[in-house]
């Protein structure tokens, strides 16, 4: 069975290393290990943006471990390291926004409220899946936040967004 998995911002916040000691290597070692234990090759994973940081090199190195079919819907951290070094590591990337089973808008920022209304009024989705943290939403029901300092460094599942937003 596929699974597919959704996570975002893993570069601002350490996700693969949180200390800044000779050890980092060992450090992104088990947390690839723990990533590969979880994620089997055949899965799929969006990431909702800022993968990059000024660490790249480091985070390049470490996506090409990493299982699954992996697919980035660029954020604003990744725009410096755009499309070459992305399409180096990611099966597939985005600069748009991404529907997701004709019901799930995925992006980067939230969309605005007015349009995320609009777009649920008119039944094109259901929801709004976003990977950046701190956005200002004024209403939880149509929106999920899957940002990595949001989700304590977890990879959610599908199916857990879908539960959000009663359609599973």
């Amino acid at each position: 069975m596929i699974n597919t998995w959704l996570v975002a911002e893993t570069g601002w916040e350490n996700y693969f290393y949180k200390s800044r000691s000779i050890h980092e290597s060992e450090e992104a070692s088990q947390n690839i290990d723990l990533w590969n234990s979880i994620v089997q090759p055949n899965d799929i994973i969006y990431h909702l943006g800022n993968v990059f940081n000024k660490k790249s090199n480091f985070n390049r190195r470490i996506l090409k471990e990493l299982n699954g079919y992996k697919i980035l819907r660029i954020g604003h951290s990744d725009k410096r390291n755009l499309k070459q070094s992305c399409l180096k590591v990611f099966d597939e990337v985005y600069e748009e926004d991404i529907l997701l089973d004709g019901q799930l808008c995925l992006s980067h920022y939230p969309l605005d409220d007015v349009t995320s209304q609009k777009l649920i009024n008119n039944g094109i989705i259901v929801g709004n899946v976003y990977g950046r943290k701190g956005s200002r939403i004024l209403d939880p029901s149509r929106y999920y936040c899957i940002s990595a300092m949001q989700t304590s460094h977890s990879l959610i599942h599908i199916n857990d967004v879908r539960k959000h937003f009663a359609i599973i």
